[in-house]
C-alpha cells in the first residue's frame, strides 16, 4: 500500500515507531541519525 494512502493515524503510528527505533539505535550506539 503506497504510503500515501495510509490513514492519518497510521502516518502517525508509522511515525512514532520510526522515531523510537531511531532513538533506541541512538541510545544503544548503534549511530543512526
Amino acid at each position: 500500500m503506497p504510503y500515501a494512502a495510509l490513514t492519518l493515524r497510521e502516518k502517525e503510528t508509522a511515525h512514532q515507531a520510526v522515531c523510537l527505533f531511531m532513538h533506541t539505535a541512538h541510545d544503544l550506539g548503534v549511530g543512526f541519525k
